[in-house]
């Protein structure tokens, strides 16, 4: 009888021991792929970063990073836009704008925009960098109809449903509200945080 009551603690004792190293094996080899990968995914992710901002910017020859300190921006309706990068535009030695790269929560989470902004605080154009909004709906903030209204656009845009947009307002997407709307406060975070930046010091 001993032996018997001695024999399942054994094998659960093997099975634990067992489990720990597979375990730590696995963990090993996450490790391992993440240490390879990682660098290789950080350089794809600033090369298509470097290529948003020459794609918004297009008249400027070099990007200067500004150290933006300043903390999210709260949106008219109250709600958080991240500010995940701002850099000054320069052609030569002279600035000729800045680009602002936002991050405001869609339907299906962030999305990750830069925005170029001309050194008289209008939108010069807009580039989608990342996102996860639901196929043929909130991806028709990808069509130029809709991001193209936003070009020439000051601060405080205004999304509006139906009807002529005035001087500063634009149509939203009708079935994509959500989408085009965090697009819209993504925007307007750019440009707050643009009037915020002078000659390449937070004001």
């Amino acid at each position: 009888m001993a032996s018997l009551s001695k024999k399942p603690k054994s094998d659960i004792l093997r099975l634990s021991v067992t489990l720990c190293l597979i375990a730590g094996i696995t963990a090993l080899l996450v490790a391992a792929v993440n240490a390879v990968t990682a660098p290789e995914i950080a350089r794809r992710g600033e090369l298509k970063t470097a290529q948003s901002l020459k794609a918004v910017m297009p008249e400027a020859d070099s990007f200067e990073d500004c150290g933006y300190s300043g903390g999210d921006i709260t949106s008219a309706d109250g709600k958080q836009v991240p500010i995940d990068g701002v850099w000054l535009a320069k052609s030569g030695n002279e600035t000729v704008g800045c680009c602002v790269k936002v991050s405001p929560k869609g339907y299906g989470g962030a999305i990750e925009i830069i925005v170029g902004v001309t050194g008289d605080g209008k939108v010069a154009a807009t580039q989608i960098v990342s996102m996860s909004e639901t196929s043929g709906i909130g991806t028709k903030i990808q069509n130029p109809e809709f991001y193209g209204q936003f070009v020439g656009k000051s601060a405080g845009i205004a999304g509006i449903k139906g009807g002529t947009p005035l001087k500063n307002e634009v149509q939203t997407i009708s079935g994509a509200t959500k989408s085009s709307s965090a697009f819209l406060r993504g925007v307007n975070a750019a440009l707050t945080v643009a009037e915020s930046i002078n000659g390449g010091e937070q004001k």
